[in-house]
């Protein structure tokens, strides 16, 4: 096994795949002789895999890079190592259970080091959201779909922050759903039913309850329209209108912002607003602005139409009547009524960008509320005449906060069931259980210790008087 030309190693090295069938079935009539030749696979695959995670660091550590939430290369790398050494141990070790562990060890250990600012489950994320959203890098068939995301949940299977995994792929999945930017809405039930498989109904819980909405928020609009095609032509709505009903408890939590609506707008949210109450009385709805988009005819030399979010439209709006007029920022901002950071990525998209709509004065790629005044640039022009003008996103697809509050619940509601149940335990074995109850994440010891210290102290746990290792529940 261990000899250096045609050894163990040196079948793996090579990929002699047929020897390494005989091998297998050789050492598997000797009484443990497998064992030996699952920890050498086991070394193997970690070598290989720390050779994915090199190149990984080499490539941060260019001058030139920039790293961002995506690494799409890195991802691909880990996702064929691991479909590789998977078929190994299905055709040539005969998917025996040792050599299943030894891989899954071997994998566990690459994907769960942290190389560069963001965790594997960020990225895996990130890869099944460029997968799964029309438009991508990659044109792929709904075969190839299916085959991606399949190994997209295997290799998610072996990552131990399965908490940060959902929590990116709920807000990047919520911008497929609102922006209509799903390659289908079956590829998105597809990849939520693998997670579902693998993690349970609680996991998935969240994404399913997205698209139900989604599901009933047609039936809505359909009423809604026919609502407003019933009224005589003074009562119907100035502009064409559609919004989606969100239930707070599926979807991320959004930034609520309160700008002046030009009268067309606000028309309309006032007249769905009162058609909604008059169905559910007891339901309070709260606009979540940022997230909504609009289509503006703009009229320069020709006229364009600007596909832009509701915020740029609101500030477009604004430059109605101005013609040649420079306006402070600070004017725009009491007309608009939108926060000073906010209207700063809205006015940096409308006149620093590519396509740009507005001229800015000084003439830099920067935004000073103190100094800068923006004019339409009147001789806009542009070879079409549908145009996207994108805009930062006010929200982060991952908030580590937010991550840390949702693990300190969660193992808190832990160590309260188990004390239930136990009603005394030792610290030692508290701790082994709690550890063994979490599966989306993998606390810390003293991150669980401080959440019993905390119990203790709202009453929920006494430490025992004759003995301080032993925990009581107290009910």
């Amino acid at each position: 096994m261990e000899k250096e030309g045609s050894g163990c190693r040196a079948l793996l090295r090579d990929e002699k795949r047929d020897d390494l069938a005989r091998l297998y079935r050789m050492f598997s009539k000797v009484p443990d002789g497998l064992p030996p030749i699952a920890k050498i696979v086991q070394e193997h695959v970690e070598a290989a895999g720390k050779v994915v995670l090199k190149n990984r660091e080499a490539k941060i550590s260019a001058p030139d890079f920039k790293e961002t939430g995506e690494a799409p290369d890195f991802i691909k790398e880990l996702l064929e190592l691991h479909e590789r050494f998977r078929a190994l141990v299905t055709e040539q070790f005969a998917a025996d259970a040792l050599f299943q562990k030894a891989l899954k060890t071997a994998i566990e250990s690459v994907v769960n080091e942290q190389v560069g600012k963001h965790k594997t489950a960020e990225l895996l994320s990130c890869y099944a959201d460029s997968t799964l959203r029309s438009g991508g890098d990659e044109k792929l068939s709904d075969t190839q779909v299916e085959e991606v995301l399949e190994n997209i949940v295997q290799l998610f299977s072996y990552i131990e922050d399965k908490d940060i995994f959902s929590d990116v792929y709920r807000n990047q999945l919520a911008k497929r759903l609102l922006n209509q930017r799903s390659v289908s809405h079956d590829a998105e039930r597809a990849m939520i039913a693998k997670l579902k498989l693998r993690c349970g109904a609680q996991f998935t819980s969240k994404h399913e309850g997205m698209l139900t909405d989604l599901a009933l928020g047609q039936d809505l609009q359909k009423k809604f329209q026919d609502d407003n095609a019933a009224k005589d032509e003074a009562g119907k709505l100035p502009i064409e209108f559609s919004c989606e009903v969100l239930s707070t408890a599926h979807w991320p939590t959004y930034q609520v912002l309160k700008p002046n609506l030009p009268k067309a707008m606000a028309r309309s949210i006032d007249a769905f607003t009162a058609f909604y109450s008059s169905n559910n009385n007891m339901r309070v709805l709260t606009w979540i602005h940022a997230l909504g988009h609009a289509t503006v005819k703009a009229n320069f030399k020709i006229s364009y139409e600007l596909q832009v979010t509701t915020l740029q439209a609101i500030a477009l709006v604004n430059f109605n009547g101005t013609q040649d007029q420079w306006v402070p920022f600070a004017d725009v901002q009491t007309k608009t009524g939108i926060d000073t950071n906010v209207l700063k990525k809205v006015m940096h998209s409308l006149s620093c960008q590519k396509t740009k709509v507005l001229e800015k004065e000084p003439a830099n790629n920067s935004i000073d509320p103190a100094k800068d005044q923006f004019r339409v640039l009147a001789d806009f022009q542009s070879k079409t005449r549908k145009l996207k003008i994108p805009m930062a996103s006010l929200e982060e697809s991952h908030n580590p906060d937010r991550i840390e509050e949702d693990r300190s619940f969660a193992i808190e509601a832990a160590i309260v069931r188990i004390m239930k149940a136990r009603k005394m335990l030792s610290h030692t074995n508290l701790v082994n259980e709690v550890m063994a109850q979490l599966h989306a994440f993998k606390p810390q010891v003293k991150v669980v210790k401080k959440r019993i210290e905390h119990l203790i102290e709202r009453e929920y746990l006494a430490r025992d008087e004759a003995d301080p290792s032993q925990y009581k529940y107290l009910a």
